[in-house]
């Protein structure tokens, strides 16, 4: 691959992700938990401190095996007090709310996966201006309002921040907002260092080496499924790998896949790859051992052609 449009400039809608309003548009679908115990259920089910939450609020949160490993990760909102609603993959979807059912036991609980929604991320200075039109902007990170048939929540800072719009049919037609290629999302995903789940790691993945423990664990409340990897991890050792981001030389972008190097041994592999204008060069995102340090000096193995990059945080 070569630069991020073939010609030299950044894909299509990246100016829109950085300087006004732009759209990411994720394959997402929603797991619809009710019932009066619905609360207490989840708080056993799921990684996050579900009881905290009040109407309105939201918190990323996970779905873990009981080995602790993967299986959803998303963002909880709480619609009302019996009423929860978890934003995750579509391909999440059917996995956790297998998983959820399994320990569904004498509780008060419906458990339903919903496919149909739409779910953007409106990112940019201008994106907030732009989502202003269908209803009053919630204020604090991870919380959220609900207008009609849309959802809007104040995404939090660690991402792609700007806003989530949920519809639950069809998406907003928004003036000035440019739906982002996916080289685009990419491209910003490695500047900023933002992993996703489907592409940067995946089920066979445990939580602190997403790095996803500070942001969607509690460590605080009691058992939860896959909770004994999680503390015993977290408490007595360290995890392997972290997620990092690699500024490459050359002007040419290697492919997903391509594996890193220092001193002869494989440190990682590269799981998204782009064209970064920020950067005016090639750079890569995945997880990679915590051994390495900023500004530490990796080759880049199976890309084609010989380049180096620099470890960034």
């Amino acid at each position: 691959m070569s630069r991020g449009d073939g010609t030299g400039g950044p894909a299509d809608g990246y100016e829109s992700l950085v300087h006004g309003a732009g759209a990411v548009v994720w394959d997402h679908g929603a797991v619809d938990v009710a019932g009066a115990d619905a609360r207490e259920f989840l708080n056993g089910q799921l990684s996050a401190d579900v009881r905290s939450l009040g109407p309105g609020e939201a918190c990323e949160s996970l779905s873990l095996s009981p080995q602790g490993r993967l299986q959803g990760v998303g963002r909880l909102l709480c619609l009302d007090e019996s009423r929860f609603r978890y934003l995750v993959d579509r391909a999440s979807v059917g996995p956790v709310v297998d998983a959820l059912k399994r320990f569904k036991v004498r509780v008060d609980v419906e458990i339903r996966g919903a496919r149909s929604l739409d779910v953007r991320s409106m990112v940019g200075p201008e994106a907030g201006s732009a989502v202003s039109v269908l209803t009053t902007l919630p204020d604090e990170p991870l919380t959220f309002v609900r207008e009609g048939l849309f959802t809007v929540l104040k995404d939090s800072e660690e991402g792609l921040g700007g806003f989530v719009v949920v519809s639950e049919e069809e998406p907003p037609e928004l003036e000035g907002v440019v739906i982002a290629s996916p080289a685009a999302v990419d491209a910003r995903r490695v500047e900023i260092g933002f992993p996703i789940f489907g592409v940067d790691y995946d089920t066979s993945t445990i939580p602190h080496d997403a790095g996803l423990v500070p942001r969607a664990v509690s460590l605080e409340k009691g058992c939860y499924t896959g909770q004994e990897l999680v503390e015993r991890i977290w408490s007595r050792g360290h995890p392997n790998r972290c997620p990092r981001r690699v500024r490459l030389s050359g002007e040419t972008v290697p492919t997903p896949g391509a594996e890193l190097e220092k001193g002869g041994k494989v440190v990682g592999a590269l799981t998204t790859t782009a064209w970064c204008p920020e950067w005016d060069s090639p750079g890569g995102l995945g997880l990679l051992r915590v051994e390495l340090e900023p500004g530490d000096q990796v080759a880049v193995t199976g890309a084609g052609a010989a380049m180096s990059g620099e470890v960034l945080p």
